[in-house]
């Protein structure tokens, strides 16, 4: 199963994954990172440690050439996802995705112990768009 960080603006992850915890019940191997009083250097930082924190566990999924980690980011554009590039860019074994939406999450909690991460991410990218649509008021 793949690694997980939830790495946002805030608190958004933190109650993000409350939320889905709160749909789906006690949610174990996701780990929540904020920017909060972080500078973009110390976030960059913090996102390799946890990188490595989990690199003997990873070391099966580098071997047979399949992404070890998966950092799911709130804004593809921001300090979020420019530490997560800058710390996944020297040891590129993490699928990085942007747009965290709580479809995603709930999606992620559902099905990360039954696909492979890069059909994982496929999936994750298609429900978060499926979840982003403009609701009309009934007629």
């Amino acid at each position: 199963m793949v690694r997980v960080l939830v790495l946002t603006h805030g608190r958004f992850g933190h109650e993000l994954l409350a939320v889905a915890e709160k749909i789906l019940g006690p949610v174990s191997g996701i780990d929540v990172m904020s920017n909060e009083e972080r500078s973009a250097l110390q976030l960059a930082e913090d996102v390799r440690r946890w990188l490595d924190s989990g690199a003997a566990s990873d070391a099966s999924n580098r071997s047979a050439g399949v992404p070890a980690a998966m950092i799911l980011i709130d804004d593809q554009g921001g300090s979020c996802a420019t530490a997560a590039l800058c710390a996944e860019a020297d040891r590129p074994t993490a699928i990085v995705i942007g747009g965290l939406n709580l479809a995603m999450l709930l999606g992620l909690i559902l099905w990360r112990e039954s696909l492979e991460p890069q059909e994982l991410a496929d999936r994750l990218v298609e429900k978060g768009r499926q979840a982003i649509i403009r609701i009309e008021p009934p007629v």
